[in-house]
Parts: structure tokens; C-alpha cells; sequence
């Protein structure tokens, strides 16, 4: 089959969640028989450097988010490349521009279409703007939503947690959970020794990650267990201010942030760390903390978060809020041992991009088989 994945992001030079979520469907499909093709907002730089089933389409970026860009009237683009590739469906995992491009040349050129919802908008208006703005945008956004998502008969959330928001909130029917999928043979690891002192966070360091509330319970970490060590992975516009918030803290001693990270040293600090602290309540899904399960880490997470279903698996805990982080940190490290970190593996194994492939490939051809 010829598939079409569209998407607001998919920058190779620095990879994010959603480039990998999305290389790692490309791929899986590709093994299984596929053909799959991207289509993305991008740079003249990216152009240059796309192959043949990759293409890029002229764009403006975010300030506050520069690697999620905008494409500038893609329709027309989109709708000839599509035609000349001879698709058989088009899956759209975008929100944008490039989400309504995916509509509009489905519905021209009489093409199946699925969508994934990659973003839970409504979490990231309530952590990002202020109470002045965020009524109205929260309004424009849930009327953009239904319109958007309405013209599909196939919706899917990565998260029963983004499942339950966008049912409720947004009235949009979502027909399957399916999450994304990481590498698990890269990531496994057959030591499960642990230093119990090692805490990991990270990901895309923007200010609804809330990574901020971990800085600011440090110092009681710190007081309970002196020798706790905290390392912070990633990059993004928020960086700038968590160094700062490190340093008010005078946790420097405490506290390591890396900046971007390629795969391979990531597995080496899952590796030697314990537990992953997850602060965020906006992700639909977080791939990181998945990769580290991989490698027997265990997750401490909000209560109100993506993760919450698989703790209640039987694998770490949630907390409440930065107050009750220091507690929870200490009651995991209790109670974590080889057999809980084991599970936390064979959890993880089950999103191993293989096994997502072969999920929306049976998504693809029941949505194929209907006559449109």
C-alpha cells in the first residue's frame, strides 16, 4: 500500500517526539510491505537534503516552538505530488496547515483518510497562556478542532488519556488508541541494577512539560536524600529559563541539564538512572519515558497525565503536585525492585514500532476497503 503521512514537524537535523514517533511508523510500515511517503512543513535546507519519498513544502516557524512550522499554502503542492505518487490513503497526524493540505487532497482526489491526534490543544492552552487570552483562544480552538477532525470517519488518540479529553472536551469521536512506538531493541537492557540516587527528566523543554515544578521541589528531594542526582535531557526555548531556575535554586551540585541528546547517549543515562520523573499533564503520549521502561526505569508521574494508565499497571507511582514529589520519590525508591523494573520492560515492549505498524496497517486496510 501507498501511504501519505502528514505532519507539522519532521526535522531529521534535531529529532523531536514527533519526528520520532513518525520516522519509527514510517519505518515499521516500510518492513512490513509499504510504501510511505512524508509530507512536511520545512526549510530550503531540508529541501535540498530530502530523498524521494520525503517532501517539503515552504514554511514559517513558530516563534516559541521553531521546530513546529507552519506550511504557506500547500494545498495546491500537495494535491499534484499526491496525484503523480498515486496514494492509496492518506494519514494525517497534524493539526496545521498541513493537516487541512491532507484534507482538501483526500477529498479531491478521492482518497481514504485517517487522522491521529498528535497534541492534546487544550492542555497546552491552559498551561501557555495567560487567563486574560485563554478563554477566547480555548473557544477558537475547540470550534477549529471539531471542524478539523470532523472530516473523518477514522480518528485515533495515541492515549486513553487523550482519548477521555478529546471526547469530552472537544465532542470528536475517537474510533482507536493507538500509541506510537519506540525502538525497543535499542533501548533495552538486560542490567537492571540501578543506582536508586539517579533521577531522569527530559524531553522537548517547553514551559507545559512543567519541568520547572521538579526544579522548584529539589531542595526537599534534596534534604530527604542528599546524594539524589538529577539529570535534565533536551532542548528548546524553555532551556534558558530552567538553567536560571537551577541556579536560584543553588542546586548546581544536584542538578545536570545536557541539552539535546542523540539516541545512544540517552541510553546510556537510562541506563544508570532509577526513575523518571514525568511533570506533564499536556502530553498525549511521552515516547521518552516509554524508552526509558525499556531499560527498566520506572516512571513517577502526575496524576493527571498520559502515564497514569500504566502505573496503574502495577508499575511506579503518580503524585499529586511539586509538594508531594519529594514524598512519592522516596516511597517509589521503597518499593522498586528487579521484578517491577522487568515489568516496567515487557510494558514497554508491547510499543515496540513493529507492533504499532502492524496495528494501523490493519487500520489502513479496513479504512481502504470502504467504499468512499
Amino acid at each position: 500500500m501507498k501511504i501519505g503521512l502528514f505532519t507539522d514537524s519532521f526535522n531529521k537535523e534535531e529529532p523531536s517526539g514527533v519526528y520520532n514517533a513518525i520516522y519509527l511508523l514510517k519505518k515499521g510500515l516500510e518492513e512490513i510491505g509499504n510504501e510511505v511517503f512524508i509530507f512536511s512543513p520545512g526549510t530550503k535546507k531540508q529541501k535540498q537534503k530530502a530523498d524521494n519519498r520525503t517532501f517539503y513544502f515552504t514554511s514559517t516557524h513558530f516563534k516559541e516552538y521553531p521546530d513546529f512550522r507552519i506550511a504557506v499554502f500547500p494545498f495546491l503542492s500537495t494535491t499534484d505530488v499526491v496525484k503523480k505518487l498515486d496514494l492509496d490513503l492518506i494519514h494525517i497526524i497534524a493539526v496545521g496547515t498541513m493537516g487541512i493540505a491532507g484534507i482538501k487532497t483526500a477529498e479531491t482526489l478521492g482518497i481514504p483518510k485517517i487522522a491521529t491526534i498528535p497534541i492534546i490543544p487544550q492542555k497546552l492552552i491552559e498551561s501557555t497562556l495567560t487567563n486574560s487570552v485563554k478563554e477566547m483562544v480555548e473557544k477558537l480552538a475547540l470550534k477549529y478542532l471539531r471542524w478539523f477532525y470532523n472530516h473523518f470517519e477514522t480518528v485515533i488518540c495515541p492515549s486513553e488519556y487523550a482519548k477521555r479529553i478529546m471526547e469530552k472536551e472537544v465532542s470528536i469521536n475517537i474510533t482507536d488508541v493507538i500509541p506510537f512506538g519506540i525502538d525497543y531493541e535499542f533501548f533495552s537492557s538486560r542490567d537492571l541494577n540501578k543506582n536508586k540516587n539517579y533521577l531522569v527528566t527530559g524531553g522537548r523543554l517547553v514551559k507545559e512539560k512543567n519541568i520547572q515544578s521538579i526544579i522548584d521541589s529539589m531542595n526537599s528531594i534534596i534534604n530527604i536524600n542528599p546524594h539524589t542526582k538529577l539529570t535534565i535531557f533536551g532542548d528548546g526555548p524553555y532551556k534558558k529559563y530552567i538553567e536560571e531556575r537551577i541556579k536560584a535554586n543553588n542546586i548546581e551540585k544536584n542538578v545536570k541539564l545536557t541539552g539535546f541528546l542523540p539516541k545512544s547517549k540517552l541510553k546510556d543515562i537510562y541506563k544508570k538512572s532509577s526513575i523518571f520523573l514525568f511533570p506533564s499533564s499536556s502530553d498525549a503520549q511521552s515516547l521518552s519515558v516509554i524508552e526509558s521502561m525499556a531499560s527498566g526505569v520506572v516512571p513517577l508521574a502526575k496524576e493527571e497525565s498520559c502515564l497514569k494508565e500504566i502505573v496503574d499497571k502495577g508499575v511506579g507511582l503518580t503524585y499529586k503536585d511539586k509538594m508531594d514529589l519529594p514524598k512519592k520519590i522516596n516511597e517509589l525508591n521503597k518499593i522498586i525492585n528487579k521484578d517491577m523494573r522487568e515489568r516496567a520492560k515487557q510494558i514497554a515492549k508491547e510499543f515496540s514500532y513493529a507492533k504499532i505498524a502492524e496495528k494501523y496497517s490493519e487500520i489502513y486496510k479496513k479504512v481502504k476497503s470502504k467504499k468512499i
